[in-house]
């Protein structure tokens, strides 16, 4: 049985992708050619001009980058479409959590063309009470792909009952704590649930968490045979067996689901950004940005 995968990005050390512009290496999936990356940028620093093959979604935990289209700041989800070519830059600095899908390649500046970037607030997506204590903004939806990027918000002891994951889901815990069978996942770091991983999770002390779900949604596990040992007890209160994906799936608007539906602006209040110093995992290859 496949379980969770808990990334300690405190552990890795950064490395150079460009000057003024580190990363570290979080997750990497070569069959699919899709891999996460932490990327840090100094004031002023840029990305040079390229064209992306696949496609990149980023949460911006600190700070702000921009791009010929708009700008994404802390606390708000950028998406980088297939063909978007474009140069990425921050003024002031910034901290993003990326989902990087296929490469990119290098082109003179000046050249453009492609599908423009988007920039999703998340505070304009309306937060929806999913199961009691979790809430939920979906953020962004590819249905060709059935990709979500949502931000759940778990109140101090909530849980998503036991289920299996059919498709995979990759987190970054931006506030508190989440826990599962496989161990607790905290502020700043991040967790892999690959297709087939059977788990439940727990938040005791509450936790806001970055999550990008690729597949149909998880199917709900029989309770035979099969005891809830998260934090060593099941949930009551609980009547659906359920996780992330199929929450999600259920809380999409049409207007998110449209792909060229991105509202632009700036982080509303309450918006979870990540804290100084708790975001910081291999020397990463850049191919997104």
């Amino acid at each position: 049985m496949s379980s969770t995968v808990i990334f300690d990005l405190d552990a890795a050390a950064w490395a150079p992708m460009l000057p003024g512009v580190q990363a570290k290496t979080v997750w990497v999936d070569e069959p699919s050619n899709r891999r996460a990356l932490l990327i840090r940028f100094e004031p002023g620093a840029a990305l040079t001009r390229h064209v992306h093959d696949g496609d990149e979604v980023l949460y911006v935990l600190e700070g702000s980058v921009a791009d010929d289209h708009g700008t994404v700041t802390a606390g708000n989800v950028g998406y980088r479409p297939p063909g978007c070519t474009h140069t990425v830059r921050s003024e002031g600095g910034a901290l993003s959590f990326a989902v990087i899908s296929g490469g990119v390649a290098p082109v003179a500046d000046g050249v453009s063309g492609g599908p423009p970037s988007q920039v999703h607030t998340v505070a304009e997506v309306a937060e929806v009470e999913a199961l009691p204590g979790v809430f939920l903004r979906t953020v962004w939806a590819d249905e060709p792909t059935d990709r979500k990027a949502i931000v759940v918000r778990f109140t101090p002891g909530s849980a998503l009952q036991p289920h299996r994951h059919v498709g995979d889901e990759l987190i970054y815990v931006l506030e508190g704590a989440v826990a599962d069978e496989a161990g607790t996942v905290t502020a700043g770091n991040a967790a892999f649930r690959p297709d087939g991983c059977e788990h439940l999770v727990l938040s005791e002390t509450g936790a806001t968490v970055f999550a990008v779900v690729r597949g149909g949604g998880p199917a709900g596990l029989s309770e035979v045979g099969r005891p809830a040992r998260a934090a060593g007890r099941r949930p009551a209160g609980l009547t659906g067996l359920t996780g992330l994906a199929d929450l999600a799936g259920a809380a999409i608007s049409p207007a998110r689901r449209a792909p060229g539906a991105a509202p632009r602006g700036r982080a509303g209040p309450g918006t979870p950004s990540c804290r100084p110093g708790r975001c910081p995992a291999r020397r990463p290859a850049w191919r997104g940005g």
